[in-house]
Parts: structure tokens; sequence; C-alpha cells
């Protein structure tokens, strides 16, 4: 038999191989996302969902037009919103509507010349705006799925970009929640990735940094929590690249936080916005004292273990990469990009534990951990790396835990809700129902089966 020559690739071929496949990916992960045909918020979503079409109208970040399609049998706009000098305005941040512009925007554009006047009834306009701001949410997945393939490239982990990546985008709430609507936590997650791929350039000048405070700023409008992860990020910057382009790192930041803070001044009276206000709601809506009276030791075993809303739970490739912490301290040591992030990881862990509705009210799995999948993406890909040893173990694990994570989210994304939050007691105010291992969001869901299409 004649030995056939091996292909060799040229250098321009492997460069578009590199471009093309996290591209193509993350066209395939965008049709997943829209397979269930169907939204899938809840009123933290509300707001978010009508602001980019309010804003592209030239009405500003404003409820006006559409608060007479939004107001209950006596008036009231609901509790994700309220009237303030003169406006109905979100109780939730901004930051969600303002990175889903660029997504939304040219889908409002396309509407207008196919059926123009689609918007003219406040009704028809919101059942619309849900529509775009699936596809917006949907999309943002998408990308920050390339924009997390390209980070692990720039930090010499490439060779497991493509399982660690998919394991992001289909092995964690990111597909059952953050996908599918314009929840808080797919744009916050997005602005993450884009700051950590600014980081990995190549020694960063002031444009790169000044792009990383920048995003880092906008994840925290989304969600002011995410400071946990900027404040060691900042003081890693300010060791690792010195004061000038720690400058134009923090200035680029308040580009963003100024405005936004002098729109929570204005409309709330406090820097904190509306979340003030929600936060006052928790005692009636989730049976709780106050936000941060919850016990730690039950909202850490909570966040971590609850078969409803448990992180080890509904992902337990994450085990892998918290088992790789040591290995990565003692190969980058603290005072580096990835020491910073496990500082916030810890912190984030904390703070989730601490916070007396640590499952996250009426939702599907551990949506609080969403804003965190860069950081436990990058620690299982240090866990796969094939050249830390005893890989065939790990690798058996990984897939084992990953074909475990995925077919729960997939329960998620095509049947969630289910009536087990309300049934047979409301699980906010019931807390016992949240460690219940023989009535759970996924045996409910599994049980009443796929729910039907809205589009």
């Amino acid at each position: 038999m004649i030995k056939q020559p091996e292909r060799r690739q040229t250098p321009g071929t492997q460069s578009h191989q590199r471009w093309l496949v996290p591209w193509l990916l993350g066209l395939n992960l965008f049709l997943i996302y829209c397979l269930n045909g169907r939204e899938v918020g809840g009123g933290d979503t509300v707001p978010a969902t009508l602001l980019p079409l309010a804003i592209v109208r030239g009405d500003g970040p404003y409820l006006d037009r559409f608060a007479s399609a939004i107001r209950d049998p006596l008036g009231r706009i609901p509790g994700y919103g309220t009237e303030v000098r003169g406006h109905a305005v979100s109780r939730y941040p901004l930051g969600p509507a303002l990175v889903a512009l660029p997504f939304e925007w040219p889908q409002i554009l396309l509407l207008d010349l196919v059926r123009p006047g689609w918007d003219a009834a406040p009704a028809q306009a919101i059942e619309m705006a849900t529509f775009l701001g699936k596809n917006a949410a949907a999309a943002m997945a998408a990308l920050t799925a390339v924009v997390l393939w390209f980070w692990l490239q720039r930090i010499g982990l490439g060779r497991v970009a493509l399982p660690v990546v998919l394991t992001a985008s289909l092995g964690s709430d990111q597909w059952s929640t953050g996908s599918q609507a314009l929840w808080q936590h797919g744009p916050a997650m997005l602005c993450f990735s884009l700051a950590l791929l600014a980081l990995s350039l190549p020694n960063p000048g002031r444009l790169p940094m000044g792009l990383s405070g920048f995003f880092l700023a906008m994840m925290v409008a989304c969600r002011p929590i995410d400071l946990v992860f900027v404040v060691p990020l900042a003081g890693w910057v300010r060791w690792a690249f010195g004061r000038s382009r720690f400058l134009a790192f923090m200035l680029a930041g308040l580009l963003v936080a100024l405005p936004l803070a002098f729109y929570n001044v204005w409309f709330f009276k406090t820097l904190t916005g509306g979340y003030a206000q929600i936060e006052q709601m928790h005692p009636w809506a989730h049976g709780v004292r106050g936000t941060w009276t919850g016990n730690l030791g039950t909202g850490l075993l909570g966040t971590l273990l609850s078969p409803s809303h448990g992180l080890l739970v509904y992902c337990p490739w994450v085990l892998i990469a918290v088992f790789a912490i040591p290995q990565v301290l003692r190969l980058r040591g603290w005072k580096s990009l990835e020491g910073a992030l496990v500082l916030g990881l810890v912190a984030n862990l904390g703070l989730l534990s601490k916070y007396s509705c640590w499952w996250a009210g009426h939702c599907f799995g551990p949506r609080f951990w969403i804003d965190a999948t860069p950081i436990l993406a990058l620690l299982l890909a240090y866990g796969l790396d094939c050249r830390t040893g005893w890989t065939r173990f790990r690798l058996t694990l990984f897939w084992a835990s990953l074909l475990i994570a995925g077919s729960l989210q997939a329960v998620g994304f095509l049947c969630y809700p289910s009536t087990w939050h309300g049934q047979p007691t409301n699980s906010d105010l019931d807390h016992a129902r949240l460690w219940d291992w023989g009535d759970t969001e996924v045996s409910r869901g599994l049980s009443e089966g796929i729910r039907p299409r809205n589009w």
C-alpha cells in the first residue's frame, strides 16, 4: 500500500480556521438558543425588554409609552417600575437595556421597513419587544461564547477552548436563562468576557485598558453586585500596569458610572437607584427579614447544593474548576489575573451565601451564578489542560458532568416554567421546598412536558 503524503496546513489556512470555528460555533449556539420559540423571562426582565424600543424612538430611559398597557387594574405600575418626576421608570438597572441596544436597533429598523406602525398600539409593541428582546439575549449569549473562545486562545488555553466554551454556553444557566430573555446576567457576562479579552492583549496600551474599564463598568451597570469581581481586578490592573494605564482604565469606567449615578440619584435619591426599593419588597415577596439577614451556612449550602438552585447540582463540572484552583495559583500566583479572578469568585460565594434570597426567586437553576461563568470557564480550562497530568480520568469526569449539566439545562430550556414554584405552596415563602429532592423544577418539568411555542 502506498502511504499517502501527510497534509500540511499553511499558516493562512490555520489562521482562517482559528477565526472561522468560533464564529460558526456562535451561529449554531444562537440557533439552539432560539429553538424553543419563546421568551423565558419574568417581571425582572420587563424593563430591559421595553426600554430599547423607547430609547430608539427617542423617549429616553422611560416606560411612558407602555404605561397604559402595563398598569394593573388599580392603575399602578408593577413592582419592576414606579412613577417619579412625571415619568414611568424602571427600578432595575439600565445596563441590560443599554447593552441590548446594538442588538435590537437593527431589528427595529427592519420591522419599520416591512411593517410600518407595528408599535403604534402599546400592547402590540410590548409583544413585539418581547420577541426582539429574546433575539437580543440569544445573540448576546452567542457572542459571549465567541469572545470566551478568543480569550482562551489568547491566554494559551486554546487546545481546550471548544469543550470549555460549550460547557459555559450549554452546561450552565446561560442556556436556560441568560440566553432566553433580557435578564441582567446575560449582558453582564458579555461585558465581563469583553473586558477579560481586552486585558489579555499582549502588553495592552491605554486603549485596551480603557475598553476593559468601560466593559467592567457596564457589567456593574447591568448588575451592581458584580462590583465584587471588579474590585480585585482593578487592584491587579494598578499593580500590573502602573499608574498611566490604570488611569485610562478608571476614566473609561467613570464615563459609565457617573451618568448612571446621576440618573439613580435624580430619580431615586440614592446611588443604588431603584434597587433599594426592590430590596424593601423582600420580606413579603420572599419571606425573609431583609437583604443581608440570611444565615451564612444555610445560604452557602443552598447556593451550592439545593436541589432547586444549587450550582454544583445543576453544573457538576464546576467541581473540576474548583479543584483546579490550587494548581492555577501555583502556576500563576495570587498577583496575577487568575489570582484576582479567584478572589472575586470567593467573595461572590460569600455574598450569595449571606444574601437572604440566595435562591434568586422564581427562576430555573442557579441563576445568580451566570455572571461568574467566565471565571469558572477559565478554571475549568486549566483543569482540562492536557499538560497538567491525570488527563484521562479528568476528561471522563468532565464529559459525564457536562452530559448531566446539559441535560438539566435542556429541561429548563424546553419545560420551564412549570407549576413547581407555585404548587402546592409558593417556594419563595415555603423555603423547605427548596430542599425537596423528591419534587423539583426538573422533575415537575419532565412530568408536565415541553412548553408551547409563543411564535
